[in-house]
This record gives structure tokens, sequence and C-alpha cells, in this order.
């Protein structure tokens, strides 16, 4: 606790209750030989970059080779999903057409599945938003999918292709050119409990 007190008055002109926690991270920024409690969940690893989309989720992402592998991690429960991955436009953001990752947890699984969005619908007969899946000479190319939560979080790690723009027609692959800005899109929302398809985002 800190206070304020006057001697002559004898009066306590106001205290402060001062955590515990703000304690040690006060002497954490004084001594730098001592280290902040960050829960391992929420530190970005060596050599990946790391974006905040919202209050609610970020991705981080590091280039290995041909692939890229991405960790999303979002404030989510067992009943929502996060989603991530290429626009549907090369210089703005826009969910038709666009080629995203949706992640989640499902029958207590981490799953993360390549979609394709065609139309702002749920998927029926391969059209809205559908896994690739269920798309004519299309397969889920998405790779190494791991996760853990911790604290409320929920962090989805998975691997995909990686290719330069002009070679972008292959499957499920990230179109990128070095200089040049890649557009994405992203989302939040419930996850419908029968089929395990992604329904409305709640957060964009």
């Amino acid at each position: 606790a800190s206070s304020v007190w006057c001697e002559t008055a004898s009066v306590n002109f106001g205290e402060v209750l001062i955590p515990n926690a703000l304690v040690g991270l006060a002497a954490a920024t004084e001594d730098p030989t001592l280290e902040c409690s960050i829960p391992e969940i929420a530190r970005t690893p060596a050599g990946y970059n790391c974006e905040p989309l919202a209050d609610e989720v970020q991705v981080r992402w590091a280039i290995d080779g041909d692939s890229i592998a991405v960790e999303l991690i979002g404030l989510i429960d067992g009943g929502e999903y996060m989603g991530f991955g290429p626009s549907g436009s090369t210089n703005r953001t826009l969910m038709p057409g666009s080629d995203p990752v949706i992640v989640d947890t499902f029958g207590g699984e981490f799953r993360a599945r390549d979609f394709f969005i065609d139309d702002r619908s749920q998927c029926s007969n391969g059209i809205g938003v559908c896994p690739d899946t269920e798309l004519d000479n299309a397969g889920n190319d998405v790779t190494d999918v791991s996760g853990e939560t911790d604290r409320g979080a929920t962090l989805i790690r998975y691997r995909k292709p990686l290719a330069l723009r002009d070679e972008a027609e292959i499957d499920g692959a990230i179109s990128v050119a070095p200089g040049e800005s890649t557009f994405v899109v992203w989302a939040i929302g419930p996850v419908a409990q029968g089929t395990g398809f992604p329904l409305f985002h709640s957060v964009w």
C-alpha cells in the first residue's frame, strides 16, 4: 500500500493498494535480470513476424523454404473459429474469392482447414464458405497442425505451401511477391456444432 500521511494534522489524505503483480512488474522493469511472468503461449517464437489483427486475435508467420508457417492466437472458446488467408483481391481486402484457413477446436481436436469463399453464405453444394475438399480437383494442403490453450487464449499452428505471384495457380498456395503488399482477410465467429463449418463472423 502507498499513502499520504500528514503528521501535523494526524490525517491520512489517501491511500492506494498496489497489487502484488504490479509490484513484481515494477521490480522487473527496474531490474532487467528479472523476467515478467509472460505465458509461453503469448511469446512470439524467434524468427516469426507478429501482427495484431484486433484486440482478440493476432497472427504470427515465418517463411520456411517453399512454405509458410503460421500461428493464429486468439481469445476464443471451443465453439468459435479464427480465419486468416489471402484476400479475394490483389489490391484490397475482399471476402468473396478469398482463400482462408479456418482454425478451431472441434470434438476436442485442434483443426486447420483450407476454405474457399465465393459467396457470403454457409456452404451448400460447394457454394458459399466451403472447405477446399468440397470443391472439384482441390484438397486440404494445410499440414503440421498443432495447438494449445492457456489462460483463455487458443493458439493453433499450421503450415501452407508458398508460391510466387506468377505461380499462384497452384491450389491453396499463398501468393507473395518480394517488396509488395499481400492483402489478407481474417475473422472470428461461431462454429456450427452439427456440421463443424464456420458460421457468420462476429469480429473482422
